[in-house]
């Protein structure tokens, strides 16, 4: 079995890509910028959103564009997405099923995930 190589560590819920001071990061990789937003904005825009689309579509919509991200990371290792070996370490919340979603869709497409529960329960959607 290859060793293990180290490659990306990103929140779900991340968009380090966009930020201004970010713009020489390129997908896939991280910048030193953190933005921060009030819990209660945050619930007030997420909630505006789910109201429009069905159940479920936010979290597949956060999932695949981090399995989008991590498998464009893949693909610049040597030996790309098939046979890789993913590590999601998954919490009870949103972002923990984002990162279930995630994994699964990288699993498809041949790498080999494995999902440490990070608390009590996993998410129940993921």
């Amino acid at each position: 079995m290859p060793p293990l190589r180290p490659v990306l560590s990103v929140s779900a819920g991340s968009d380090h890509g966009r930020h201004p001071d970010c713009a020489g990061a390129g997908p896939g990789r991280l910048c030193n910028v953190r933005d921060a937003y009030q819990v209660a904005k945050v619930r007030a825009a997420e909630a505006a959103l789910m109201a429009l689309v069905p159940d479920g579509a936010l979290m597949q919509r956060a999932a695949t564009g981090l399995a989008s991200v991590c498998a464009t990371v893949l693909r610049e290792s040597p030996g790309g997405v098939y046979g890789s070996r993913v590590v999601v370490l998954a919490g009870t919340g949103d972002n923990g099923g984002d990162a279930l979603h995630a994994a699964a869709l990288l699993a498809r497409r041949g790498a080999a995930v494995t999902a440490i529960q990070a608390g009590p329960r996993l998410h129940a959607a993921g």
